[in-house]
């Protein structure tokens, strides 16, 4: 027997269909859901809908593990950085109340982005904002500052994102999926689904749908499920793809035919934020953003619900992302714009913990919202393309002369959720060292300067790489984005 005849194939199809997708709005959620189908698959039971009068409380014992992400070190990520920025509420307005020009213009907070606390300056009229500074890091403006404290002021809902299916496309993809001929090759197959699915449309809470923060949720989001499917890349986060074909090719040489549906979303570790703090100061100990994930099921007429099931791979693709978020944040401006906005959030949402810091901070918020009424725009799409991906590999070292077909219907959902509990249970005392921060910052200012570098030695021990644990109790769940288990 030569060579050629010795010779063992096995070929293996993999294919993957992900799709970036959020809720129906007609269904009744505001969040981040999807509706879909898994090919060939139906289910006659209805989950049940939460009512309105319903309260709905996440409840963590001291017996409950929490999660506590590891974050890989990155060298340019701001939280090593040992430079402290300070910008001064005050002086900003002043600056720009007597300016023709500021009603036109969008007011950068110039060397502010990674915030990290405030402090009340009492003698001044004043609060002071401090953040450390980051090599190319992006800056927060002014109307991402409005907007996120209007929400917070007037406690309205927390900014969120999805990206929807049209109606008339699913009807049409779960047609065309579930029915596929035994002769009919993966690669047809896949071409002639991917071809139906058609474009997501944009659905946006909490903030205006043109916004800077709308920009930022959707682009950061569709980012991360094009890092899901392989479509782009980053060398330490391994796509579901990957993740996938590592599996079959590790598995069995069965035929398999097997739909899988997974969301993925945006948020904010449920260990944080949490906070230190001294008299007049307060400073972000930690604000997380990982992604989470859940598996899905649905209903015969496609509404979405958490099954309570858990993929493993899934599971490994978020846990991937969340602990090398900051990294990937050095590298990806939209995602250190995203981590920008939750900690500014967390932050504006700390200053109601304290009365008379709130009182402090709504008399300059409507002294900026007199100076400053310009905001950004964006011509955000009503749609974006849906994504899908799939690849062939081919393996000759198989042991076995069968030719074994593997296929995998992948469809992913999701979106962004910047809603998070601040609570004065997630405060701890800051001790000595932020008063001294305190201090340090308060001799520091400088008169009619819009903001100013720091020296001071009372910085945290290093940069923090653990989401700190805390007990927490009664922890209200919004509604719309609460899925009863089946």
């Amino acid at each position: 027997m030569d060579y050629m005849q010795t010779i063992l194939i096995l070929v293996l199809f993999l294919l993957s269909l992900s799709i970036s997708t959020g809720c129906d709005n007609n269904q009744g959620y505001s969040g981040t859901r999807q509706v879909i189908l898994p090919a060939g698959k139906t289910s006659t039971s209805m989950p049940e809908r939460i009512k309105p009068a319903d309260t709905r409380f996440l409840q963590e014992t001291e017996d409950q593990v929490l999660t506590s992400y590891k974050y890989e070190f990155s060298e340019n990520h701001p939280s090593n950085s040992k430079s402290i920025y300070v910008l001064s509420l005050r002086n900003l307005i002043n600056r720009y109340s007597n300016s023709i020009n500021s009603k036109k213009e969008t007011v950068r907070l110039s060397k502010l982005g990674w915030i990290e606390g405030y402090v009340i300056d009492r003698e001044n009229n004043d609060i002071l904002f401090f953040g450390r500074v980051g090599s190319d890091w992006p800056d927060l403006y002014i109307d991402d500052l409005l907007l996120l404290s209007k929400i917070v002021i007037d406690r309205e809902k927390s900014p969120f994102c999805s990206l929807d299916p049209i109606p008339e496309n699913v009807r049409e993809f779960e047609r065309v999926s579930s029915n596929k001929d035994e002769s009919e090759t993966l690669v047809n197959y896949y071409n002639r689904v991917s071809r139906k699915w058609g474009d997501q449309k944009v659905v946006v809470g909490g903030v205006p749908g043109n916004s800077n923060i709308a920009r930022v949720m959707l682009e950061a989001d569709y980012h991360m499920k094009r890092i899901s499917q392989g479509l782009d890349s980053l060398p330490f986060i391994e796509s579901l793809l990957d993740i996938y074909i590592d599996k079959a090719m590790k598995s069995g040489r069965d035929r398999e035919s097997k739909p899988i549906m997974s969301r993925f979303w945006f948020k904010c570790d449920p260990n944080s934020p949490v906070f230190e703090y001294e008299d007049d100061i307060v400073r972000i100990d930690a604000c997380n953003v990982i992604i989470q994930t859940e598996a899905q099921g649905a209903t015969r007429d496609g509404r979405l619900y958490d099954s309570g099931d858990r993929n493993v791979e899934s599971d490994k693709f978020a846990e991937s992302f969340s602990r090398n978020f900051r990294k990937a944040a050095a590298q990806v401006s939209i995602y250190a714009e995203l981590e920008n906005l939750y900690r500014l959030l967390s932050l504006l949402k700390a200053v109601t913990l304290e009365d008379s810091h709130f009182q402090d901070f709504t008399s300059l918020y409507n002294e900026m919202g007199q100076t400053f009424n310009y905001y950004r725009t964006y011509n955000i799409p009503s749609a974006f393309p849906g994504l899908t991906n799939a690849r062939i590999i081919r393996d000759t070292n198989t042991g076995d002369s069968r030719i074994a077909e593997k296929q995998y219907l992948y469809m992913v959902c999701g979106g962004v959720e910047m809603d998070m509990p601040v609570a004065y249970n997630r405060r701890r005392r800051g001790g000595s060292s932020l008063a001294e921060l305190r201090d340090d910052i308060l001799d520091s200012r400088v008169d009619d300067a819009e903001g100013w570098l720091v020296e001071t030695k009372n910085l945290p021990a290093g940069p923090q790489s653990f989401s700190t644990p805390y007990t927490f109790r009664e922890i209200e769940m919004p509604q719309e984005h609460t899925l009863i288990k089946k």
